[in-house]
């Protein structure tokens, strides 16, 4: 009799356990299908369905580039800094590379201020068109407005009804020139909307920042820095005056990286033979870089060029060659190694005087330029090797 109470409770036992685990079963079960019919449902209101689209183009700069992890992607970007720091340069150097980089891509810049003229957009080598019917694939067409709502709804409209599926890469100069057109409206007497320029950067982000990561657009959004007057010389200083520019927090924390450009002194200055010829953009990377704050960059930019070759890769490149002993100097003359000859042989490249070795009879190579300019115009002369030489390098910088 005990025997059989026994198995009647182990049966009940093993009964309630296996309901329990059908009931478990069954309710996530309806979760799944609760989930999939509200997605299905409110397709419009998400991006689960979409594919993250990915992709890196270059600032033009192999210094630039290596802190980035390679270049730069898809998403918001902050740029910030004091005048003539080079930002607008930067942006436009940026869009000109992403152009060429991304199959099927189209450029919007927002003419917010008066700085695009010809000389900026020769230097910069990016196409831009003023009319709609010019607009094609590669090109940049030009937005001469300062109309907020104008431009905020064109960006949404453009990435959010995309059946092409193009790739836009977009840059505003400045956020700080927007203004609403209600602000636009009123008398001069009247004062603008208190916190106006943080409340369209939040805004813009907002509407926007999400599906530029994810459907592969970029936006870079240009800032002037705004100085702080201290009213005690002994208060702790901000921990947040680092990521500088204007439009309050906002961009700071909704944006992808931040990048503040540092105001040009006659410190960073490149001469030849006394002869100012270029100098140093000198970049704060305050966020998103690597899970690192504060990382400096400094890049070389020979001044008169033009056609988006503003960003002395050259000059980088050749610091390289002799800091690591790849070409070695002897007084005036920088002698290429050998190996390193060999090397470029390899790819295909004609480099280097073919000579006898009398006592082995081996083919050697010998190949030297007199004087660093000399080297930095070799470079010039030959971009397909300066080309290689920026991709042998950044793999080198960005290999883990």
């Amino acid at each position: 009799k005990t025997k059989r109470i026994e198995g009647f409770y182990r049966r009940k036992l093993i009964y309630n356990m296996a309901k329990k685990e059908k009931s478990e079963e069954v309710i996530g079960d309806v979760s799944i299908k609760q989930l999939d019919a509200y997605l299905k449902a409110n397709k419009k209101d998400h991006l689960n369905y979409d594919e993250q689209v990915n992709w890196v183009a270059s600032t033009g700069s192999l210094e630039f580039d290596a802190e980035l992890g390679g270049g730069f992607g898809p998403g918001a970007y902050k740029v910030a800094g004091a005048s003539f720091a080079g930002k607008t340069n930067c942006v436009l150097q940026c869009v000109k590379n992403a152009l060429e980089t991304i199959p099927n891509s189209k450029g919007l810049w927002v003419k917010a201020e008066g700085r695009l003229d010809q000389e900026v957009q020769d230097r910069s080598g990016v196409k831009f068109v003023y009319k709609a019917e010019e607009w094609q694939v590669g090109t940049c067409f030009v937005l001469e407005t300062n109309i907020f709502e104008l431009v905020t709804d064109l960006i949404n409209n453009l990435i959010k009804n995309n059946p092409s599926e193009i790739r836009y890469v977009m840059g505003i100069d400045s956020m700080d020139g927007l203004i609403r057109r209600a602000d636009m409206e009123k008398d001069a007497e009247e004062g603008e909307r208190v916190g106006g320029g943080a409340l369209l950067t939040s805004v813009m982000f907002k509407k926007a920042n999400l599906v530029l990561n994810k459907k592969g657009h970029v936006l870079f959004m240009i800032h002037q820095i705004r100085a702080k007057i201290e009213t005690n010389q002994y208060a702790p200083k901000d921990q947040n005056k680092s990521v500088g520019g204007g439009g309050a927090n906002s961009g700071v924390h909704s944006s992808n990286q931040v990048w503040n450009f540092r105001g040009r002194t006659k410190q960073v200055n490149i001469e030849e033979k006394g002869k100012v010829v270029g100098h140093y953009c000198v970049v704060d990377l305050t966020k998103g870089v690597k899970e690192q704050i504060d990382i400096r960059v400094q890049y070389p930019v020979r001044h008169g060029r033009k056609g988006g070759k503003s960003v002395w890769l050259e000059y980088e490149i050749s610091n390289l060659l002799v800091k690591w002993e790849l070409v070695e100097k002897a007084g005036s003359w920088l002698k290429f190694e050998k190996d390193f000859i060999l090397e470029l042989r390899s790819q295909g490249f004609s480099v280097g005087e073919e000579k006898i070795n009398k006592e082995t009879s081996e083919k050697i190579y010998e190949f030297s330029v007199q004087g660093d300019a000399k080297l930095k115009d070799w470079l010039e002369e030959n971009p397909a090797i300066t080309d290689y030489l920026y991709k042998k390098f950044l793999k080198m910088f960005t290999e883990e």
